[in-house]
Parts: C-alpha cells; sequence; structure tokens
C-alpha cells in the first residue's frame, strides 16, 4: 500500500436495547437507557480517530481514548478493536435530537485529528460541519470516572496512569495537514436520532 491510499476498514456500531443487542444503522434510534458501542476490523494499517458529535456541536474523541479504549493507534489488520474495550459499553446523555458517530483514518499519524474530523463533515455537507459548532469537549484534566458532553461509559472507569515515557518510542512525525487531501481519508459516518 503505498502512502496516498486511503486505509479501509469495516465499521459497526452495536447497540443494546431493552437487553437486546443489534447493530445501529443510519438514522436509527437510541435513547438514554440504550448502551452503544463500536467495533472496527482494518483491512489495513492505519492510524484511526473516533469522534461522538452531540446534538450541542460538542465532539468528543472516544479513539484513541485511555478513558474508553485499551488499544492504540496505529491498527493493525485483521484485528477487531472495540470502543469501549470489551465487556464495556457507552451511554448517551440527556440531550436529546441528531447525534453521529464519525470514524476517520489516514495511512500516517494525524497531528490535529479533530480538524481531520471537520474535514471529513465539510466534505460531505454533513450535519455539525461548520467548524464554529464542533468544539473539543475534553481537556487533559479531566478526571477519567467523569461523563463526558454527549456521552458516558456505562460504569465508573478506573484512573488510568501514564504508561513510563522512558519506555515507549519517540512517537512518528506528524504527516504536513496544511491541506488535507480527502484520497487518501477514511470517512464513516453514522447519524442517529438521540430520543
Amino acid at each position: 500500500m503505498t502512502v496516498r491510499e486511503r486505509p479501509s476498514i469495516d465499521v459497526k456500531v452495536k447497540c443494546k436495547t431493552s437487553g437486546e443487542e443489534k447493530e445501529l444503522t443510519k438514522g436509527g434510534c437510541l435513547t438514554r437507557n440504550d448502551t452503544y458501542a463500536i467495533e472496527l476490523t482494518p483491512r489495513t494499517s492505519a492510524y484511526v480517530y473516533i469522534y461522538h458529535l452531540d446534538t450541542r456541536g460538542n465532539a468528543t474523541p472516544l479513539y484513541p481514548s485511555a478513558q474508553f479504549a485499551r488499544s492504540v493507534n496505529p491498527v493493525e489488520p485483521g484485528r477487531l478493536y472495540r470502543v469501549p474495550h470489551f465487556g464495556r459499553w457507552l451511554c448517551l446523555d440527556e440531550s436529546r435530537g441528531t447525534e453521529q458517530i464519525v470514524v476517520v483514518a489516514k495511512k500516517g499519524e494525524v497531528k490535529d485529528p479533530l480538524k481531520l474530523c471537520m474535514a471529513a463533515l465539510e466534505d460531505g455537507n454533513e450535519m455539525l460541519a461548520s467548524s464554529g459548532r464542533i468544539q473539543k469537549a475534553v481537556g487533559k484534566e479531566r478526571a477519567a470516572t467523569r461523563s463526558l458532553q454527549g456521552i458516558r461509559p456505562d460504569r465508573p472507569v478506573a484512573e488510568s496512569k501514564s504508561p513510563n515515557p522512558e519506555k515507549q518510542p519517540p512517537p512518528a512525525p506528524p504527516a504536513d495537514e496544511a491541506k488535507i487531501d480527502m484520497k487518501t481519508i477514511f470517512v464513516w459516518k453514522l447519524p442517529f436520532e438521540h430520543l
């Protein structure tokens, strides 16, 4: 695969409604009592970024996220990834309206994944595409056990400890993102109704 090729990933959103597990489809509905999880199986290696866009225009990063997933980028082909990690589910907050789950991926690391998410929304003329409405929902200071805007884990999440930075390899240099070439970006969007 060359650097200019778009990653290939199979994405599904599973939900639990009244104890029954099923797949959430475009335009489907979830309530505050329902839970959901995102599953993806890459066909190619890629750096994946997942956002939940709520009715208030907040973008909550779900992956990579120490709070919601144990895996990190890059994702490897043929492996099943789940957000949140297996055995856990995500819940919605009290706000109602049209919300969206957005998955974007690129062959190389992305310096500003929120910018990439916004570009993907603008490219498809989807809801919440104006940059004035999308805000970062999570700051580094936010405790792992607190609810995030628009989304919350089904159970409190234990606060994660930072790994020893001396034992980690240095991060790969980010690609030039001044001009985003959407031909190299995998984009998957699932709008749904939060009732």
